[in-house]
């Protein structure tokens, strides 16, 4: 596996600082308490070092972003959002940038990566990292839940015991983005399919682990997936002994542990979608509804709750009723900035999917495709390492298409 191989100094320093990224991107994989004014105070200055970086930049890099148009645009609609925000719910436009910078400004992340060259094995590297750190903290967490330190907030702490929501028997901890995984889990499948070795082995357990410990519906079905749909129109050139071997006893302990697994998390699904009145179906007729009521707020959004303002308090009450815009995928992104935000998505995944398909690796498009699998109830450009998250992707598709363009004119 390329990534678990020695890195140069150059990429070693390269790596600490894509983890400080994460670490502050995430308030150190959600820290109970690390909150509000904490984050920011975490994040934002990492943020600013990195414009400032590539502003004072005094040579231009001549790498090509293949994607910087697009990303850019994706990025300019969070705050485009401001405008309907103001004119519809008299939140101040400053007030809405502030609170969109968590969002768009975190695109500068795409041209920092083009600025600093790391390799792909290096951010492969840190995508393990994370996977090993999560895979520790989601196992002793699991054993001695009295002591969890991440993705508990303190609100959910009642005389020194932790209350946290549990599925399938275990406990569900909000910690970190499952997306980060998904490179490497299908890198490693793959990789495993193609010859095995005791280490293949460990690593896909280990990312697989993750993403049962997470207890995510969606994620476990938006891999299968991405999964099958690979396997079945990509040529990933696996040995077939090891490909049957590998589908006979994952199908034999299915059939032996399925109701183990997946018996709660299925019987929980089949309730909510036999529920009208399931919050899901109430929040997406509600932020579509919302979204129509003019050509403008359809087109550019709600905007982004500012602290202390009129339409920031009504965004509050909707979540104490237990109406988030985040669970219902697209529409609650075309609600908060807009269809035309969708749209340019989609344009995003249409180019990796469809315009470089020859170019991008299959673990990549199979990881994109999970995610858009999905994207009806989680959208997958959301939160603050989302866009790390597609940042990193999006540098990767670059380094391949860029390497691909290299070869034909050599050639």
């Amino acid at each position: 596996m390329f990534f678990l191989e020695k890195i140069e100094k150059e990429e070693k320093r390269k790596l600490i600082i894509l983890v400080l990224l994460i670490i502050c991107a995430s308030a150190f994989f959600n820290m109970k308490f690390i909150t509000g004014f904490y984050k920011r105070l975490l994040f934002y200055p990492i943020l600013v070092v990195i414009y400032c970086y590539i502003i004072l930049k005094k040579t231009s890099n001549k790498s090509n972003k293949n994607f910087k148009k697009i990303w850019l645009l994706l990025a300019m609609t969070t705050f485009s959002a401001s405008i309907p925000c103001y004119i519809y719910h008299e939140q101040s436009i400053l007030s809405s940038i502030k609170a969109t910078i968590p969002y768009g400004a975190v695109a500068i992340v795409y041209w920092y990566l083009h600025a600093i060259k790391p390799k792909e094995k290096t951010i492969f590297r840190l995508f393990f990292i994370i996977s090993l750190f999560l895979f520790i903290i989601l196992t002793v967490q699991q054993l001695f839940p009295n002591i969890a330190l991440f993705g508990v907030s303190i609100g959910e702490y009642t005389n020194e015991s932790i209350v946290v929501y549990q599925r399938n028997g275990l406990y569900r901890y909000l910690l970190f983005n499952t997306t980060f995984i998904l490179p490497i889990l299908y890198f490693s499948v793959i990789d495993l399919l193609k010859s095995i070795t005791l280490k293949k082995i460990s690593l896909c357990l280990m990312l697989i682990c993750i993403l049962y410990l997470f207890l995510n519906r969606q994620t476990m079905l938006a891999f299968a997936i991405g999964l099958i749909i690979g396997i079945v129109f990509y040529k990933l050139h696996v040995n077939k002994v090891i490909f049957i071997s590998i589908c006979v006893i994952c199908v034999g302990i299915l059939l032996i542990y399925f109701n183990v697994l997946f018996d709660d998390l299925i019987q929980l699904s089949q309730n909510q979608l036999e529920d009208e009145d399931y919050i899901r179906y109430t929040a997406a007729d509600l932020f579509w509804s919302q979204s129509i009521k003019s050509p403008v707020l359809f087109l550019m959004g709600n905007g982004t709750p500012g602290n202390g303002s009129s339409y920031g308090y009504y965004i509050e009450k909707l979540i104490e009723a237990g109406l988030y815009s985040q669970d219902v995928g697209f529409i609650g992104a075309g609600y908060k900035f807009g269809y035309v935000h969708v749209i340019l998505y989609y344009i995003i995944v249409y180019e990796i999917l469809i315009l470089y398909r020859k170019k991008i690796p299959p673990y990549i498009k199979m990881s994109v495709i999970a995610m858009i699998s999905i994207s009806i109830m989680i959208f997958p450009v959301w939160n603050t390492l989302d866009w790390v998250f597609w940042s990193m992707l999006l540098y990767m598709c670059d380094l391949h298409i860029n390497n691909s363009n290299l070869c034909c004119v050599k050639s």
